[in-house]
């Protein structure tokens, strides 16, 4: 067992709050995620798990309490200045491997340049989330994130006996103009709007649901919509192959290749690839072939299950962390079934 310490200015999606969690279910880690940011009472539900620290006494003792045991320190984005003093107070940057990762910049600084540079710590590693991020971070490792949510289950087999109309799940979470996190376009908006009226799909705009909702909802969908804007890809996608539903966004060649790069697969991941013009001809096609719907279904429920379960993924950051300096521990757990080193290749 190791202690490992998430650090965020907010709650990212869920992703570092998802990391910690997975962490401690499968490998016995005593994970933490301190969220030190993004404080609203709603972004809890995003980031279960996490401790929401706010620059105040007592929260600095929560902060000290767990830095000061951590065998590393994992930091999404970038440390706000108030948790950053704390840090350098408590001397943990020359004693602890520090590892820097970043992820989508919505609602916080621009990361288009290297954060990490600002935070005067030798980082252990540098790593890119597996999206469109290694691009603007060429020099950065590349790991995927790891999704883990209640209501996720690799048995769940729900194309047998697809909806009539289909069911379309559409779930911006943000409304951002941002080069890489734009959801939407006035052709895009156009495009949703004919499909909201056709006779073969239901739309339903998932915003500001419960996660353990939205994943419910997956469970009984045919498509999700991620976005078919940027080239770029997000959670929605994830969570789409997770529980078997057939992913629409337009991620382009480089956004693949950084997917499969991270999740260390030579294997394309099976989604409908299209663009704002044409995404709702091209899901009409297919939810008029039944049986062509349910193998794409399929294919992108088995890709998520065999390249990004979470039990796999925290193997993968695990590592990433041996390499750079976290002790072994002979009391951690055996990894868990289907998790062999040639699994990883």
């Amino acid at each position: 067992m190791s202690r490992i310490v998430h650090i965020s200015p907010s709650t990212l999606a869920g992703a570092p709050s998802m990391l910690a969690t997975a962490q401690r279910v499968f490998l016995g880690h005593e994970a933490v995620h301190l969220r030190c940011g993004d404080y609203a009472r709603a972004r809890d539900a995003i980031a279960a798990g996490s401790v929401p620290i706010a620059e105040s006494d007592v929260d600095r003792a929560i902060f000290v309490d767990r830095v000061v045991q951590a065998d590393l320190i994992h930091v999404h984005n970038f440390v706000p200045r108030f948790a950053l003093e704390w840090l350098a107070e408590l001397g943990v940057t020359a004693r602890v491997p520090i590892v820097y990762q970043a992820h989508s910049p919505i609602g916080e600084r621009p990361i288009y340049q290297d954060l990490s540079s600002d935070h005067g710590i030798d980082w252990a590693a540098k790593l890119a989330v597996a999206q469109a991020h290694p691009r603007m971070f060429p020099s950065f490792r590349i790991l995927p994130n790891c999704l883990f949510r209640d209501g996720l289950s690799e048995d769940v087999r729900p194309w047998e006996e697809p909806n009539d109309p289909v069911r379309v799940v559409y779930s911006p979470s943000t409304d951002s103009s941002n080069r890489w996190a734009r959801k939407s376009s006035p052709t895009f908006s156009a495009n949703l709007g004919a499909l909201r009226h056709a006779r073969w799909a239901q739309v339903v705009t998932a915003s500001d649901w419960p996660p353990e909702k939205l994943i419910a909802l997956r469970r009984i969908a045919e498509f999700g919509i991620d976005e078919v804007v940027t080239g770029g890809f997000h959670l929605v996608t994830y969570e789409t192959m997770a529980c078997g539903g057939v992913v629409v966004n337009a991620a382009d060649s480089e956004a693949v290749a950084a997917l499969q790069m991270g999740a260390r697969t030579a294997e394309a991941p099976p989604w409908l690839i299209t663009n704002e013009q044409e995404f709702v001809d091209r899901m009409r096609e297919l939810a008029h072939d039944s049986s062509a719907l349910a193998a794409a279904r399929r294919a992108s429920h088995a890709y998520f299950w065999t390249h990004l379960r979470p039990s796999r993924v925290v193997v993968l950051y695990d590592e990433l962390y041996r390499e750079v300096g976290l002790p072994d521990s002979s009391q951690a757990p055996d990894a868990p079934d289907g998790l062999a080193a040639d699994q990883l290749a």
